[in-house]
């Protein structure tokens, strides 16, 4: 093992703290103790998160070993725990075990304490192995199944775009027309704004449809530097609202690139940067960075918003999930859709300080 372990020892006697600390060297194990001896300075203990393995005595002055297991798999559930005790019948064996206890030992038989810290350590890390692979597993699974989700949506969304176009686009010349024979009479003018503000939704509506639904054209990926296509991006934010974009400041190498599509990875920052400033306070900043991590490039957008909302968060990528004002509730569905063409990933998560934060992961080029 290349640290020491770090083993937390629930005993009131130095003496049996020194006789432990002999067998565990004896054993070669390469460690660190600290002993405490009553429930309070157990939690503390325990809080500090600075504990590899528990091993208790089981009778205490003030405190006993049952109750130490006990405290201890309530505040952190894989801590291994070892109960050390001069006599045990094979009721109680039974039951610490059923309590949680990972091992016990006898005090005439302490020797064995060495090979116990061993076997219980290499459980604990084949367990957390085995969580980190299921977590991984469930990950990509239901990475897998938003994509299908998001594939046949927007194969779905692409017709329904082009079906609906034509009559849209009537609809506009038609409002046009009126608007020219009717516009100067008062009577008719909020109705004629009303109904070119809805054709005007209904259009960028239909845009975000077909570009949700525009498969990646393969022949156009190639290494590109990154840090033209954001601040372009954010050229573009800002020309759209002027006097209204956050100050947004950059942190991204000049050599840094990705292999992508740079148009379609341009339209990924600027509906993230368009979130980032919608979210954002007047006087607030938004912040991209990226950096590479392997034979990966991490992008990072964070804005100084009120974060988000935590029933929301499950959803978020989800279509016409968005609760931003003006939007279509495509945007951060778009997103997704093209980084994982890309073959990356995109997550969303709210800062310690305040905001949210968007990490999009692609490919280095």
């Amino acid at each position: 093992m290349d640290k020491p372990i770090r083993i937390l020892m629930v005993e009131d006697a130095p003496e049996d703290q020194e006789l432990a600390e002999r067998v565990l060297a004896k054993a070669g194990l390469s460690f660190e103790t600290e002993r405490v001896e009553t429930e309070a300075s157990l939690r503390r203990a325990l809080a500090a998160r600075c504990t590899d393995l528990v091993i208790s005595d089981f009778s205490l002055p003030t405190y006993d070993g049952v109750s130490a297991l006990r405290l201890v798999k309530a505040e952190c559930p894989d801590l291994p725990f070892i109960l050390v005790t001069g006599s045990l019948d094979e009721e109680t064996a039974v039951e610490i075990m059923k309590a949680g206890a990972d091992d016990y030992v006898l005090k005439d038989r302490i020797v064995r304490l060495g090979p116990a810290v061993i076997s219980v350590l290499e459980k604990a890390a084949i367990r957390a192995s085995e969580a980190q692979a299921r977590e991984a597993l469930h990950r990509s699974e239901r990475a897998l199944a938003q994509a299908r989700t998001l594939e046949t949506l927007g194969m779905l969304a692409g017709g329904v775009a082009h079906e609906v176009r034509n009559p849209l686009f009537a609809l506009s010349t038609v409002t046009a027309a009126l608007e020219k024979k009717l516009g100067d009479r008062s009577d008719v003018e909020e109705y004629l704004t009303h109904i070119k503000d809805q054709v005007r939704r209904l259009g960028i509506l239909m845009d975000d449809l077909l570009s949700l639904g525009r498969p990646l054209d393969t022949s156009k990926i190639r290494s590109c530097e990154l840090g033209p296509i954001a601040r372009k991006a954010c050229d573009a934010v800002c020309a759209a609202r002027p006097g209204k974009a956050c100050s947004t400041r950059f942190d991204i190498a000049p050599s840094l690139r990705v292999v992508a599509d740079p148009e379609r990875l341009h339209q990924v920052f600027v509906n993230l940067l368009q979130n980032a400033n919608d979210f954002s306070p007047a006087d607030g900043s938004v912040k991209v960075s990226a950096a590479s991590r392997g034979q990966d490039v991490v992008v990072t957008v964070e804005d100084g918003g009120p974060g988000i909302p935590a029933d929301l968060m499950p959803n978020l990528f989800t279509p016409f999930a968005s609760r931003r004002k003006g939007g279509t509730g495509m945007g951060l569905a778009i997103v997704q859709k093209i980084v994982s063409d890309h073959g990356g990933t995109i997550e969303a998560r709210n800062r310690k300080r305040g905001g949210a934060a968007f990490t999009v992961v692609l490919p280095g080029g």
